[in-house]
């Protein structure tokens, strides 16, 4: 048995805007020697097309059947929901979708009749969608709103006509254009104030080092599993230590 659920939809065509990135030395609060990075992403309101499918092997297992369906209802819900993230920097503003024009049906192999049946489009599943209007969320979210006292603004890697710096924007369809303050931001500000508590409180400093080329971004920012397990931790590639900067996933989320 086979079950597939499908999303397509042309929506923002050939539109990707190029941010740029940087680390903060924590030392002197500008940015990080040879931490400067650029990363594409896709505007809101981009519609992609999706498929999934869930594919049982002909055996006579109610058991198994009933398993594999609830598994497919609760990654539905957790579609449509906006639970699952895509791409990278995930808790970082980016890869947040919502699946919406679902379709869902069934392809049996069983018999002759299933088998031609399973040639076009299959048998209708929605009582799959349906199911997924029920799942009750697990875990625990929390959602906060923040406003500004004052100008906020995140800048823009270029520069304009008479101007040094423009504000970061991003389309929010394909004709308007909003002012942005990237999740990646606000999460770094939030983090750089959670660090100077925590060394405060366990009064651990950074050590000062002895050239330029002896401030390892990556160490500064690894000084706490707290911190670590709240903003997680980046990959070190070029690492020749086993267990030295694994890379680990954060618990808090922070939207653009």
């Amino acid at each position: 048995m086979l079950f597939r659920s499908t999303f397509l939809d042309s929506g923002v065509d050939s539109v990707v805007e190029i941010r740029n990135g940087v680390g903060i030395d924590r030392r002197t609060g500008t940015a990080a020697s040879r931490v400067l990075y650029s990363y594409e992403v896709l505007p809101r309101g981009s519609r992609i097309p999706f498929c999934f499918e869930a594919e049982l092997p002909v055996v006579d297992s109610v058991v198994t059947d009933a398993i594999i369906e609830r598994a497919v209802v609760a990654l539905i819900a957790a579609l449509r929901n906006g639970d699952v993230r895509l791409g990278g920097a995930q808790t970082r503003g980016l890869g947040r979708v919502e699946l919406v024009d679902a379709r869902v049906s069934r392809h049996l192999f069983t018999d002759p009749i299933s088998t031609i049946e399973a040639l076009g489009d299959g048998r209708d599943a929605t009582d799959l969608l349906e199911s997924s209007d029920h799942v009750v969320r697990t875990g625990l979210h929390v959602d906060v709103t923040w406003s500004s006292h004052g100008n906020v603004m995140s800048a823009d890697g270029g520069q304009g006509f008479g101007v040094d710096t423009l504000p970061l924007v991003g389309l929010i369809d394909k004709d308007h254009l909003t002012v942005v303050l990237p999740g990646a931001s606000i999460k770094g500000v939030l983090r750089s104030r959670a660090e100077f508590i925590v060394r405060t409180v366990t009064g651990r400093h950074l050590a000062s080092p002895t050239s330029e080329s002896d401030i390892d971004h990556l160490d500064q920012m690894s000084q706490s599993p707290v911190i670590t397990a709240l903003f997680g931790e980046a990959l070190e590639s070029s690492s020749t230590e086993a267990t030295k900067h694994r890379g680990r996933r954060g618990a808090l989320a922070i939207d653009d």
